[in-house]
C-alpha cells in the first residue's frame, strides 16, 4: 500500500490533469475515485494505529501510576522504620550500632530555616516567571470583556481522532 504522502501527490497531480485539455475528465474522476478509496483506508489505518498506541499509553500511564502508588507506600514504610529506629535509639542512649549495616547518627549539614520572609533582601529571591489565569481570562474574553495583553482565539483546529 502505497504512503499518505505519495496519495496526496497522485490526487494533487489528477487536480492537474485536469487542467489538461488533452486528458479526458472522466479518465482522470475515474482515477481519483479509486485513489480516494486508497486514501481513505490509509487514513482509516492511520487512525486505528493512533487509537492503538493511545490505548497503549493509557495503560502505561495505568501502571505508571500503581508503581508510584506502591512507590509512594514503600518511601512511607521506609520512613515509619527510620522513625521508629530513631526513636528506640534515643530512648537507650545509643549513638551508634556497628554490623553489616552500620547504624549511627551524624551532624546534619547547616541549612536554612525561613522564619520571616518578608525581612530577607530581594539579593536572596529567585526571580519567577509569573503564572496567568487562562481560564479566567478566557472567561472574561468569552463574557465580552477585554483583557489588556491577552486576545480570543477561537480559530485554530484539532484533529478528532474516534
Amino acid at each position: 500500500m502505497p504512503k499518505l504522502y505519495e496519495l496526496t501527490d497522485r490526487f494533487n497531480n489528477l487536480v492537474e490533469l485536469l487542467d489538461d485539455p488533452t486528458v479526458a475528465n472522466d479518465e482522470v474522476l475515474n482515477a481519483a475515485i479509486s485513489m480516494e478509496i486508497e486514501w481513505s483506508e490509509k487514513v482509516q489505518s492511520i487512525a486505528k494505529l493512533i487509537k492503538n498506541l493511545e490505548s497503549d499509553a493509557d495503560g502505561f500511564a495505568a501502571e505508571k501510576k500503581r508503581l508510584a502508588e506502591q512507590e509512594r507506600h514503600y518511601r512511607n514504610r521506609i520512613e515509619s522504620l527510620k522513625q521508629y529506629l530513631e526513636t528506640a535509639m534515643q530512648t537507650a542512649g545509643i549513638k551508634k550500632v556497628d554490623g553489616v549495616v552500620p547504624v549511627a547518627f551524624r551532624k546534619c549539614p547547616p541549612s536554612v530555616d525561613i522564619i520571616q520572609p518578608e525581612a530577607i533582601p530581594s539579593i536572596y529571591i529567585k526571580p519567577q516567571e509569573p503564572e496567568f489565569d487562562k481560564k479566567a481570562i478566557l472567561e472574561k474574553l468569552k463574557a465580552g470583556e477585554t483583557v489588556t495583553g491577552a486576545v480570543l482565539v477561537d480559530d485554530k483546529e484539532y484533529l478528532k481522532i474516534g
